[in-house]
């Protein structure tokens, strides 16, 4: 996964149901440059979805992709939002099983992909 280099980019959209699938689409497309296989890419879609859902309402939320050589974080904040525990921990749940890290700051998300499954995610082999 990824190609060797560090970088990052931004992308912001209102924070409404209807502009829900420019963060899906933005984050699958940056994820399949850096080479990152299908099935993860999937994840990953799923995973910002899940968040962006979150942090519906008023305003922008903004998608920050930070990518060294191993490592895709992702972060999406709506500032003046204030995530409650009890949520987070519903969407934490869910998160676990498409992505290796989840943390979360109370106007936002941040999760981490790496170029490795974790050893907990790993099939056992027969």
């Amino acid at each position: 996964m990824l190609d060797g280099t560090s970088d990052s980019i931004r992308l912001s959209f209102p924070a409404t149901p209807d502009f829900a699938r420019i963060g899906r689409v933005g984050i699958a497309g940056l994820a399949l440059r850096l080479g990152v296989d299908v099935q993860r890419v999937e994840h990953l879609r799923l995973a910002v979805d899940l968040c962006v859902q979150l942090l519906e309402g008023e305003g922008q939320i903004s998608i920050e992709a930070r990518w060294d050589p191993g490592h895709l974080e992702i972060e999406l904040t709506r500032p003046g939002f204030r995530l409650d525990d009890l949520a987070f921990a519903a969407c934490s749940n869910q998160l676990a099983d498409l992505v290796d890290e989840v943390s979360a700051r109370p106007e936002g998300i941040t999760f981490t992909l790496s170029s490795a499954p974790p050893r907990d995610k790993v099939p056992e082999s027969a």
